[in-house]
C-alpha cells in the first residue's frame, strides 16, 4: 500500500511535510504550530528547547 502524499493544504495542524509524509512539529513557543513546509517554529522555541525545529532539550 503506497504512503499518502501530503500537500501544505492537507497537512494537519501541528505537523509539517517531511520527505514523502508528515512529521510532528517540535516544541514551539506558546504551543504555536510550526511552518507546514519547513517545520521551523516561526516565533522560536519554547523555554528549554532548541535546534532548527525545536526538537532538542
Amino acid at each position: 500500500k503506497p504512503e499518502p502524499r501530503y500537500h501544505v493544504r492537507t497537512c494537519p495542524l501541528g505537523y509539517y511535510i517531511f520527505r514523502k509524509g508528515i512529521k510532528k512539529c517540535g516544541q514551539c513557543k506558546n504551543r504555536e504550530p510550526c511552518d507546514k513546509q519547513t517545520g521551523y517554529c516561526i516565533r522560536g522555541c519554547a523555554t528549554g528547547w532548541y535546534g532548527q525545529r525545536c526538537e532538542q532539550r
